[in-house]
């Protein structure tokens, strides 16, 4: 393979994997909205098929304090609005009507809160032509970021049965730890424990006996 084509080939794949990237760190499900966890927030739609009259639609979710929320717009192609509504029943708050007049389109609003909410963000448009439409949405004010998915500890599984092997990261066994023997010292303690509990046990059937035989003689008498 000649060295364009190779890094034609290269440009392409890093392409795909932005674009693969950026649709998973989307989600179109409202009960699973994406985190906002930055005061910057961007995103792309891509176009649909001719025909095609279907909005795309992104939810995030993020939290807001007590006082003003300033969003600022900025797009590029699209055509649609954005909403924000509150979590808890999704009572509508504000919207923000994008047109795609002109190449590059800026607008904002200021959201008032009376006290700290959850917020959901909804992004629904499309692109009228060929090109991929594209957002960027800042935040300011009381705006507060959710924590990352990433930052939570990811579970740990553990084993409870101990190989001894070792291996490297790609499964050669390095080392082979031998198994911890018992002590004869331990040994002759369980010994010495169990002829002792059976000593207990027999002389307590002896007990119980002897009384018995005491009786039949006195009774005999």
């Amino acid at each position: 393979m000649s060295f364009p084509k190779f890094r034609s080939l290269v440009i392409l794949l890093a392409a795909f994997a932005s674009l693969s990237g950026a649709a998973r760190a989307q989600s179109s499900d409202p009960d699973f909205p994406t985190a906002i966890t930055s005061n910057e927030l961007s995103g792309t739609i891509r176009p649909r098929d001719l025909g095609d009259s279907r909005t795309t639609t992104y939810y995030y979710a993020f939290e807001g304090g007590q006082g003003d929320i300033f969003i600022n717009v900025v797009s590029r192609n699209l055509s649609g609005d954005i909403d924000v509504f509150t979590q808890s029943g999704l009572r509508p708050l504000t919207k923000i009507v994008i047109y795609p007049d002109a190449d590059r389109a800026e607008t904002g609003r200021l959201l008032y809160l009376r006290k700290p909410e959850k917020l959901i963000l909804r992004v629904q448009g499309r692109t009228p032509g060929d090109e991929p439409a594209s957002f960027q949405i800042k935040f300011a004010g009381s705006f507060v970021a959710l924590a990352s998915d990433a930052d939570d500890a990811a579970p740990k599984v553990e084993s409870a049965t101990d190989t001894g092997v070792t291996v490297n990261s790609v499964g050669t066994i390095i080392a082979t730890r031998p198994k911890p023997k018992p002590t004869p010292k331990a040994t002759r303690d369980v010994d010495t424990d169990a002829a002792k509990e059976k000593e207990k046990v027999k002389g307590e059937k002896v007990a119980t006996a002897v009384p018995e035989k005491d009786t039949v003689r006195n009774r005999s008498l």
